[in-house]
């Protein structure tokens, strides 16, 4: 039941975004014209740019689809969401390299020991009563 329903949403979202696609190429070739929806296509497709896409499909759905604003704002609303942290992680990034805040990022500070060193010593074995 968990994989009918893991997959139902894998296809739901792959159809909705190919609707908010079109939806967005609609709209920019409603008010600007296919020139411009095409160059808005090959920046979606190699800079990753989605800002016109995502705009685009309200206006295709308002003003193409003929949908309301509140259902357009809906359906632009998945876009917006992935492009906000996207956008203030390219703001502050800067920030985040000059002061070293990033902590997922392997450090650049030299490692004390060496790739061949062995630590030598010795040990003792001890025994716990706890088992006995």
């Amino acid at each position: 039941m968990k994989i009918l329903m893991l997959l139902g949403g894998m296809i739901f979202f792959v159809m909705f975004t190919i609707f908010q696609f079109v939806l967005g190429y609609l709209g920019i070739q409603h008010h600007l014209g296919a020139g411009l929806a095409i160059i808005a296509l090959i920046l979606l497709l190699f800079f990753k740019f989605t800002l016109p896409f995502t705009i685009g499909s309200f206006f295709g759905a308002v003003n193409v689809l003929g949908l309301h604003w509140v259902f357009g704002l809906l359906i632009m609303i998945p876009g917006i969401a992935l492009l906000v942290p996207g956008a203030l992680l390219v703001f502050f990034n800067p920030v985040i390299n000059k002061y070293n805040l990033n902590r997922f990022k392997p450090s650049s500070r030299p490692s004390p020991f060496d790739d061949g060193d062995v630590i030598e010593g010795t040990a003792t074995v001890v025994e716990d009563d706890l088992k006995k």
